[in-house]
């Protein structure tokens, strides 16, 4: 009845390994009569059987996660928890890159945890071959990482990464152990790699791809969020709108690129001068966008005048031997006192940039000095 029931009822590999099972179980009566010989051939039948379903049923639940939108550590965590009920382990880590940009920890769990982060290298071998020493490996509690056992990475025959699983016991990992990793690590390649797109996917949709920053999605996004919680809490936010002096004059004299690196020059300072956990976005063209949270009028003022002069103080060559200088117009409006929208406080702000651009050209009329340049 189970040969009929193959391929439809009953998994058929599952029957070929319990008809090989029967087979040398009947044979072992036959030389050695007896039940309790039967009796262990049947329950190793059994539990062979048994893992064998375990496995194929992980590798199917790893396989459905490619139609799923899952991030890295989504991916990862589903990726843990499957192989630890096949194989195990102490601590589990997720290496991704290429022979060219090197290898970086991008998931991690378990003792050891905060040296895996730290590793880089060039080689995967040089990952598969090492061992968080006793010092790192420790972080601080429970027993030094062992044994470990790696497992590469490949989709469409490129080497993207590796899974390592680590253990406290010396030796405790088998062939067994090996093969399963390797049939898990076929599976999860796919995974592995889609959630990377996913997450390149996102991050482009929500970044500036000529600087880096936030784009107008990702800022109204978080402004939002943001302003919420300050409702919420009885904090202020400031929104501080900087626009790029004369990149009109830098693409009609210099060409686009230097105009492109000018709005790059900009787009760094932004990101190196504010704080963590204010937020800075290009708007659009040559506007950039400073919010400023929970942060006093002095504090604004200060900030402000220190994104000028550090982007005036920025050197700049818009084509090699010729410098000129970079100068941002600035104007700011704080909530709740200048409105409760960001398209009031953009409004705001967007009139009071205006002004100081009025006042920088008047102030630098004649001068021409962006169209001159300095020798370098």
């Amino acid at each position: 009845m189970l040969r009929e029931y193959a391929g439809t009822a009953f998994d058929p590999a599952l029957v070929d390994l319990l008809f090989a099972r029967l087979q040398l179980s009947t044979a072992s009566t036959t030389d050695e009569p007896g039940e309790s010989a039967w009796v262990e051939s049947d329950e190793l039948a059994l539990q062979d059987i048994a893992g064998a379903h375990r496995e194929e049923q992980t590798l199917y639940e790893i396989a459905q996660a490619l139609g799923s939108s899952l991030g890295i550590g989504d991916a990862m965590a589903l990726i843990h928890d499957k192989v630890s009920k096949l194989v195990p382990f102490t601590t589990c880590a997720l290496f991704l890159g290429d022979e060219d940009h090197g290898y970086v920890c991008r998931y991690a769990h378990g003792p050891g945890t905060e040296a895996l982060f730290k590793w880089t290298t060039k080689s995967w071998s040089d990952l598969s071959l090492r061992l968080p020493s006793c010092a790192d490996g420790r972080d601080g509690k429970g027993e030094d990482l062992t044994a470990l056992l790696p497992c590469s990475l490949t989709f469409e025959g490129r080497l993207i990464g590796g899974l390592v699983i680590y253990h406290t016991v010396p030796g405790c990992f088998t062939d067994e152990h090996r093969r399963v990793l390797g049939r898990v690590s076929e599976q999860a390649a796919a995974v592995i790699y889609n959630s990377t797109r996913f997450e390149q996917t996102e991050h482009e949709s929500h970044t500036d791809p000529l600087t880096g920053l936030a784009n107008r999605r990702s800022l109204d996004r978080q402004f939002e969020t943001g302003l919420a919680r300050a409702a919420r809490t009885h904090e202020t936010a400031s929104v501080v709108v900087l626009d790029l002096d004369r990149l009109k004059e830098i693409n009609d004299t210099y060409g686009h690129e230097a105009g492109d690196r000018a709005l790059r020059v900009v787009g760094n300072v932004l990101r190196s001068t504010v704080r963590q956990n204010d937020l800075c976005a290009r708007f659009a063209g040559d506007e950039f966008i400073v919010v400023l949270w929970d942060c006093s009028s002095d504090h604004e003022s200060r900030r402000v005048e220190e994104l000028q002069a550090t982007v005036a103080a920025h050197p700049f060559e818009p084509r090699p031997g010729v410098r000129v200088s970079l100068s941002i117009s600035a104007g700011a409006a704080r909530f709740p006192v200048d409105g409760n929208t960001f398209e009031e406080l953009l409004a705001s702000a967007d009139e009071r940039m205006y002004r100081d651009k009025a006042g920088r050209r008047s102030r630098n009329s004649g001068r021409h000095a962006l169209l001159r340049g300095e020798r370098a």
